[in-house]
């Protein structure tokens, strides 16, 4: 996958998210299937020019900054946001697997006695 492809794909991703849209609604909006937006986002393909205006109105971006040679207004926040978010459920999930541990460790301790 080439680097402009990763580009266009996560800011794909990204904008639709920020505009909190599904993937059904994006591909909706452009008479797509969703199996074209998802290939699109992962960087398997890119949309063909033709649809690329069409996704830009939708998006509410330029082509310029869909293909990362603009910001995107929000973009920063949005990213910033995201992984701070990403963060709190790695935190989350990593007391969920101490808290099973634990409920192991007690249970083992009730069947010794």
């Amino acid at each position: 996958m080439s680097k402009s492809r990763n580009i266009l794909a996560y800011a794909l991703w990204v904008t639709r998210m920020m505009r909190g849209m599904t993937q059904q609604e994006l591909a909706d909006k452009l008479n797509k299937t969703t199996n074209a937006v998802s290939n699109w986002e992962n960087g398997h393909t890119s949309p063909p020019v033709s649809v690329l205006v069409d996704l830009c109105k939708v998006l509410k971006v330029t082509p310029n900054q869909l293909l990362g040679f603009e910001e995107i207004e929000g973009f920063i926040e949005f990213e910033t946001k995201l992984k701070e978010q990403q963060q709190q459920i790695s935190d989350l999930e990593k007391q969920k697997r101490e808290i099973e541990k634990q409920i192991k460790e007690i249970k083992s301790k009730g069947h010794r006695q």
